[in-house]
C-alpha cells in the first residue's frame, strides 16, 4: 500500500493522529514532513526503542570494563539471586524472563506499571521461567539491566544520559516530563489520557523515555553501524519501535540507502509500522 493510501485510510478512521519524518543522506525531506498533527513541540514517548539506550548502556559499561557481559545477573545484584541468566543473555531477550510479569496482566484495561510505580522489581518478577538461550521478548529482562547499571555506575539513568542520549543529540530526554505538554491520547470526553506509570518505577530501563519528536530524529539518525543495539535486522532493513497506551514510535532504515524514516502515533497502533515502511520504500525508489 502506498503512503498515499495509507494517509486516506488514517484519516478515515478519525480518531488517531500521527507525526513523521524522513531523513535522506542526513537532511530532512521537506516532501515527507507535512503530517504535524500530534504536535509541535510536544513531548512523545519512546516506548521499548528506550531499550536502544539501555542496551547501548550497558555495551558502553562492559567496555569500560565495569561489568562482565557473561557474567551471571545475580552476581552483580545479589538480591536477585535466582536470576542465574547472563547480562549478554538479556540484552538478546534468551534469559527465560517474561515479556511482563504474570501478575501484570491481571487487569489489562488498568496501568500494569502502576503497581511497582516508585518501587524496585519485586524479586519474584525476575525469576526466569522461560527457557534459556531462546528468544523470548522481555520488558522485565531490560527492567533487570537497568538495575545491573544501577550497582556498576551508580545510576543507569545518569549513565545512559551522559553516555548515550547526550551524545546523540537528545539533551531534552527524560523520565520525567511533567510541566511539558504531552503528545497524549483523549478520552470519550475529549481529556488528555494520563500516560502509563512507566517512566516511573523498575521498567523505565524497557521503555520510559520521553523527548520531544526533533530529538526523537536526532537519535535515529545518530548511528553510523549497520545494526545499532536494539535494532532488529531484516531484508536490508534496520528497524526498532516501541508501544505505550496510547501512543506507538517507528524508526525503520534502509543502510545501504542512507534513508531513515521516523513515525510516532497516537492510538494507531501497528498502522505505525506500516506508514513508516511505506514511507522508507517511496523515499529509496526516490533517492
Amino acid at each position: 500500500m502506498s503512503p498515499h493510501d495509507r494517509k486516506k485510510r488514517i484519516k478515515a478512521r478519525g480518531n488517531s493522529s500521527y507525526r513523521a519524518a524522513v531523513v535522506i543522506h542526513g537532511a530532512r525531506d521537506s516532501r515527507y514532513h507535512e503530517e504535524d498533527v500530534v504536535g509541535e513541540g510536544r513531548y512523545v514517548e519512546w516506548g521499548s526503542i528506550t531499550k536502544c539506550v539501555t542496551a547501548s548502556g550497558i555495551l558502553a559499561a562492559g567496555e569500560e570494563r565495569l561489568l562482565d557481559l557473561d557474567a551471571p545477573v545475580r552476581s552483580v545484584v545479589p538480591r536477585l539471586a535466582r536470576t542465574d541468566c547472563t547480562i549478554r543473555e538479556l540484552l538478546r531477550h534468551e534469559g527465560g524472563l517474561l515479556r511482563v510479569p504474570l501478575a501484570m496482566l491481571v487487569r489489562p484495561r488498568r496501568d500494569p506499571y502502576a503497581p511497582v510505580a516508585g518501587r524496585a522489581l519485586p524479586e519474584r518478577w525476575a525469576r526466569p521461567l522461560g527457557e534459556r538461550g531462546r528468544y523470548l521478548y522481555s520488558n522485565t529482562g531490560y527492567a533487570v539491566l537497568g538495575e545491573v547499571l544501577d550497582a556498576v555506575t551508580g545510576s543507569w539513568w545518569d549513565w545512559c544520559r551522559q553516555r548515550v542520549l547526550v551524545p546523540r543529540g537528545v539533551p531534552g530526554g527524560t523520565l520525567c516530563p511533567s510541566g511539558r505538554p504531552l503528545a497524549v491520547g483523549l478520552d470519550r470526553r475529549g481529556r488528555p489520557r494520563p500516560p502509563w506509570a512507566l517512566s516511573c518505577g523498575p521498567f523505565a530501563p524497557a521503555g520510559g523515555i520521553w523527548s520531544s519528536f526533533a530529538e526523537l530524529v536526532e537519535f535515529a539518525t545518530s548511528w553510523d553501524e549497520p545494526t545499532p543495539p536494539g535494532w532488529s535486522r531484516r531484508d536490508g532493513i534496520q528497524a526498532v519501535n516501541g508501544a505505550t497506551r496510547d501512543s506507538r514510535a517507528c524508526i525503520v532504515r534502509s543502510w545501504s540507502q542512507q534513508v531513515t524514516v521516523v513515525v510516532h502515533s497516537l492510538r494507531l497502533g501497528e498502522e505505525t509500522d506500516g506508514l513508516a515502511l511505506s514511507l522508507l520504500r517511496e523515499a529509496c525508489r526516490e533517492a
